[in-house]
């Protein structure tokens, strides 16, 4: 029945939040807003939010306005999903970009070398 088949598919969300996937918190969310559960609802939103997740920002925005969202709430997760995006664009990443870049190049210079030899 549908029953089961829900707490399946909410089974399987949990799964996919273990494996860290943020949308998976956010949809969790909205079955908590949608059987009544506001507090636990808005908890799972933001915490996909404060992991970079804009969707998760776009149902904040609508918690917000329908009331079960405070602005100093809503400020704090606009303002970790913000931190989150940019640790996404750390250093680390900077680096990788540019060796793969430069592998790219060499690789380029190599098969040029090759066909033109």
């Amino acid at each position: 029945g549908l029953k089961t088949d829900t707490e399946k598919g909410v089974a399987l969300l949990q799964d996919a939040v273990k494996r860290g996937d943020a949308s998976a918190l956010e949809i969790l969310g909205l079955i908590a807003l949608v059987t009544g559960d506001s507090d636990s609802a808005v908890k799972l939103i933001r915490t996909a939010a404060a992991s970079g997740d804009d969707r998760s920002v776009k149902t904040l925005w609508d918690c917000f306005r329908k009331g079960y969202l405070s602005k100093d709430r809503l400020e704090e997760s606009l303002r970790a999903n913000q931190e989150a995006k940019e640790d996404m664009k750390s250093d680390e990443r900077d680096r990788h970009a540019k060796w793969l870049a430069w592998k790219k190049k060499q690789e380029e210079e190599a098969s040029v070398k090759k066909n033109g030899s």
